[in-house]
Formats: structure tokens, sequence, C-alpha cells
């Protein structure tokens, strides 16, 4: 290869085409008429030993890629990365705390329903005031049931006094 890049010129002009395939003939009959080959065979020693040296970098290179690329996948399947298991642990306390969150508002909810002031739940809703705030709302709303009670009964008493004495009922 070397011996042909130093005469392919002058072969091509010697056979007067530039057509690689003459060219190659007419360099292979003159490198088996060449006696002296030590120049090309040095020539070439240097560039094999400088094409093993590449080469070996080069496979070296592949080799801890594909080094890598196993580390990779080894650790892929061995399971979730410490970024991976830290948004799970993340994302479930999350998921706790809107469930504590649900968890107080249906609380609430139902606190109002029942009458209590927003006042009396939450940490002051263990205090003695709320408690005995939750007992008088409870007696009202109790009380008022039983006058609203009271004042049926007074008119089915009425309505039966009219019917007895012949009156509109």
């Amino acid at each position: 290869m070397l011996f042909c890049k130093d005469y392919r010129d002058q072969v091509a002009a010697e056979v007067g085409s530039a057509a690689p395939n003459v060219v190659s003939k007419a360099l292979g009959e003159k490198w088996a008429q060449t006696t002296d080959r030590h120049t090309w065979e040095q020539q070439a020693e240097k560039d094999k030993a400088r094409y093993d040296k590449e080469m070996a970098a080069h496979t070296a290179m592949l080799d801890e890629e594909a080094a890598e690329v196993r580390r990779e996948r080894d650790a892929a399947a061995a399971g979730p990365s410490d970024r991976d298991a830290e948004r799970s642990l993340k994302r479930q306390q999350l998921q706790e705390e809107l469930a504590k969150r649900e968890v107080r508002a249906g609380d609430i909810a139902e606190r109002e329903r029942e009458g209590l002031s927003p006042l009396c739940y939450g940490r002051a809703a263990l205090s003695h005031a709320c408690a005995a705030r939750a007992t008088r709302v409870h007696a009202r709303a109790g009380g008022a049931q039983e006058g609203e009670e009271a004042e049926d009964d007074e008119r089915r008493r009425e309505v039966a006094r009219r019917a007895e004495q012949g009156g509109p009922g």
C-alpha cells in the first residue's frame, strides 16, 4: 500500500490511463520487479505498530462503554435508584397527608351539621370550654325541639276541643 502510494502517479503517467484496475495491475507488476523492498517494509512495520496501538485504545474504550452499559442494566434490574426511592417515599407521604386532610374535612363538615362552631374543632376541641359550648349548643337544639313538640301538642288539643264543640277544625 505504501509502495502504491509512492508510485501511483508515476505508473498512471507511464500507462496513460487513470483507470484504477489498469493502474493497480501495473503497480503489482512493478512491485514484483522491485528487489529492494526494505524501505516500504520498514514503513509498513511502523504503520502496523501505530495501528495496533490505536486499535488497543479503541478496543479499551469499547470495553469500558460495554461495561458501563452492563452496570446501568444491572442497576436497573436491581430496583429503583436512590432518586426514584426518594420520590416514591415523598409521594407516599403526600398521599398520607392528603388522606388526613380529607378525614379532617369530613370531621369538620360533620361537626358543622351537628351545629358546632368552627372554633370548636382542631386542638381546641379537646378543651373544656369547647366541650361546654358543645353541650350548650346541643341543649339549645334539644330545647327547641321540645318547645316545638309542646306547640304541636297544644294545637292538637285545640283542634280536638273545637271538634267537640262542633266548630271548624
